[in-house]
């Protein structure tokens, strides 16, 4: 079996000395022109569908981009939006803006038009690039929503801009490290998208924490990323932390399918595959034995709360650990983390390097161990706040310190997930629920491909227990099967009678957000007595 467990946990970054928020920096320097002034022009960068694009290819193409900005007009703090699917247009584009010292404002091409074009407009883009065929629906949008913007469609490889291999270097705009690097809009399952401010001297940071000191990233890794490059766990751990490391970034457009996800890995033989805990159990289905994924040096889980089910489906499948990590946007990446050695049942795992963390009740005072508590964080790459929503910076930034919705308990240094505030269900007699402590028994149940616990009301108008649950087409009957489940909580917590389940519902898929994330308030509203399997 792998291990990452089998290395040390602390390594010396190549990074000399990590950047300050007032010292001239540019990271298209770090993650571009350092690896051509060493002599790793032919090394590959980018890996898309059967071209290997080397450094240099990769200067070619972000000179290219940066002819197409400037002659839009393009300057210093500028917005500029990437509707763009995971293509090496992409990469030219996001380089090219952070070259001229431009702010990218990355959003997912799945988002509806209406709602991507109101993300442009809060942040003040005056153009956005859009993948060439969904250019039609945004230039139609753009002239009745937001006039004063600007579409422009692209190709995959912004006009073959890769095909040559010049390697005349160009120079940065003068930054600093504390100058916004790119706007990344939240996943907004609890309401409107808040668009996070990142800095360029972030990314040396969170590459520090979990690219060095935890998957040791060298120049031989190839990253594949399930979540999508705007999605802050997959830009930076995919593509920005694999160029600064001089590795490869493996970029896949089409929708992340778990049979897409298995053809990607055998095709492009990734070291590195940074997935999220519903993709490893769909995996851990079609992986027929380890051989399959030997490339793999190192799986991540993040961007969900990974169950032991999970866990312990995908290490008996591959004979490969996984190493679970914990993370925000807001944050920049993950900062806790554990790699399957020895933990304690449950654990998300330890805070990493550069970041404090203490648990604070609803008064703000910070609890001792075993206490639920909000999790605040502070270390280096945490975002000075919201783009232009001091209403929503200033009671979640204060004094250094990031107040997060999540819920933990903290024992011995280890951190244990308690659930988001937002998603914690009261029950009529009071008690308190965290719906991942029950979907983690469910999912270990035979029969349960996917699920959601949320919170419903009955025809007393008090709230009881809902599970939403994705049936494996092998399972019994589903009144069969729902009875089974429901016993379940029981069996878990036979002296605990609120941590239950009072009705089970089927479903064909669990609603998501583009990021992957379980939108409950999809689920939730639905009353208990329009279904059949109730308790």
């Amino acid at each position: 079996m792998k291990s990452l467990s089998q290395h040390p946990q602390i390594v010396t970054s190549p990074t000399a000395e990590l950047p300050g928020f007032h010292t001239r920096y540019n990271l298209v320097e770090a993650l571009l022109m350092r690896h051509l002034e060493n002599g790793r022009g032919d090394d590959p960068a980018l890996v898309w569908d059967s071209l290997i694009i080397s450094y240099s290819q990769l200067l070619t193409g972000v000179a290219c981009a940066r002819a197409l900005l400037k002659a839009e007009g393009i300057g210093r703090s500028d917005r500029v939006g990437l509707i763009v699917t995971d293509v090496p247009a992409f990469v030219y584009l996001l380089l090219a803006a952070m070259s001229l010292g431009a702010i990218a404002v990355p959003i997912s091409p799945k988002h509806n038009v209406a709602d991507a074009h109101e993300m442009l407009r809060h942040v003040g883009a005056s153009i956005v690039f859009v993948i060439d065929e969904l250019a039609a629906a945004h230039s139609e949008s753009q002239s009745e929503r937001n006039p004063q913007l600007s579409v422009v469609a692209v190709t995959p490889t912004l006009n073959d801009a890769h095909s040559s291999s010049g390697t005349e270097m160009f120079e940065p705009e003068v930054t600093v490290g504390g100058d916004i690097l790119y706007l990344l809009f939240s996943s907004g399952t609890t309401g409107r998208p808040k668009a996070i401010q990142r800095r360029h001297a972030d990314i040396e940071h969170t590459a520090l924490a979990f690219g060095d000191d935890v998957l040791m990233m060298r120049r031989q890794d190839r990253v594949l990323a399930v979540p999508k490059l705007t999605f802050g766990y997959a830009l930076a751990g995919n593509l920005l932390f694999s160029l600064l490391r001089g590795g490869a970034s493996i970029l896949v457009p089409a929708a992340s399918t778990a049979e897409i996800m298995l053809a990607a890995i055998r095709r492009h033989r990734p070291t590195i595959f940074l997935a999220q805990p519903r993709m490893l159990a769909e995996l851990s289905e079609l992986i027929r034995e380890p051989a399959e994924v030997r490339t793999i040096r190192a799986t991540v889980s993040a961007g969900d709360v990974l169950s032991e089910a999970v866990r312990e489906r995908w290490t008996e499948k591959t004979g490969l650990e996984i190493v679970d990590g914990f993370g925000s946007t807001e944050v920049g990446h993950i900062f806790l983390c554990n790699t399957g050695a020895a933990r304690p049942r449950d654990s998300v795992g330890t805070l990493l390097r550069g970041y404090e963390a203490k648990i604070v009740g609803e008064n703000g005072a910070t609890l001792s161990d075993g206490n639920p508590g909000s999790l605040c964080i502070r270390g280096a790459s945490v975002t000075t706040g919201y783009w232009n929503e001091p209403e929503r910076t200033n009671p979640t930034f204060l004094e250094d310190w990031f107040r997060s919705d999540d819920l933990f308990v903290r024992k011995n240094s280890h951190y244990f997930y308690a659930g988001r505030r937002d998603d914690m269900i009261k029950t009529g007699c009071g008690e308190w629920i965290a719906p991942h402590h029950l979907e983690n028994v469910l999912l270990r149940a035979a029969g349960v491909r996917d699920c959601a616990v949320v919170g419903a009301h009955d025809e007393r108008d008090v709230v009881r227990v809902k599970a939403c649950i994705v049936r494996e087409q092998t399972a019994e009957p589903d009144r069969e099967l729902a009875q089974r489940l429901m016993r379940l909580p029981a069996q878990e917590w036979p002296a605990m009678d609120h941590m239950r389940v009072h009705m089970i519902e089927f479903l064909d898929s669990i609603p998501r957000s583009v990021n992957g994330k379980i939108q409950r308030h999809r689920l939730a509203p639905k009353s208990l007595s329009e279904f059949a399997y109730e308790c």
